[in-house]
């Protein structure tokens, strides 16, 4: 007869861990922003973008907040061409995936200068925020620049 070690209370055998009926199964972790100490700054640098106005006119500038556990409380977005205000342009804000986006500024028809009010959205890293320019003069520089707070973590 084969002297058989007595299992540890702790081993699990191979395919023992509880049947999700097809969904994945992941252990639970904890968020890394509970270890890291959190700061409200303003919006700078990456809450600006610039875009060449294309030969029919179109532009398209995207910003989002980028790094683990920002988020932005935006207050305005301005919005700029090189032409400024002899820049007959239409200017429309969206918020959310490319695809998905939903319309959240109204449309300027002062594309070359105006002002979009923000206030009361939160955005994540993901969530764009995407002003579409239509009917501007080709060659120009579309510029979108988001103000307000951002949360970031700090090491």
């Amino acid at each position: 007869m084969r002297y058989r070690r007595p299992r540890p209370p702790w081993h699990i055998p191979a395919g023992a861990l509880p049947n999700t009926g097809g969904r994945s199964y992941r252990i639970p972790s904890i968020p890394v922003e509970r270890y890291r100490p959190l700061v409200r700054v303003p919006i700078h640098g990456e809450g600006t973008g610039q875009a060449v106005v294309n030969g029919s006119g179109a532009a398209t500038v995207q910003v989002t907040p980028q790094g683990l556990g920002t988020k932005w409380y935006p207050v305005k977005a301005d919005i700029t061409t090189t032409s400024g205000v002899n820049d007959a342009s239409t200017c429309q804000l969206f918020l959310g995936a490319q695809s998905l986006a939903t319309q959240i500024g109204g449309t300027s028809y002062a594309g070359g200068g105006d002002t979009f009010g923000l206030a009361g959205h939160i955005l994540a890293p993901g969530d764009l925020l995407i002003a579409v320019w239509a009917g501007g003069k080709p060659g120009d520089i579309a510029t979108l620049r988001v103000t307000g707070d951002q949360v970031v973590m700090i090491a």
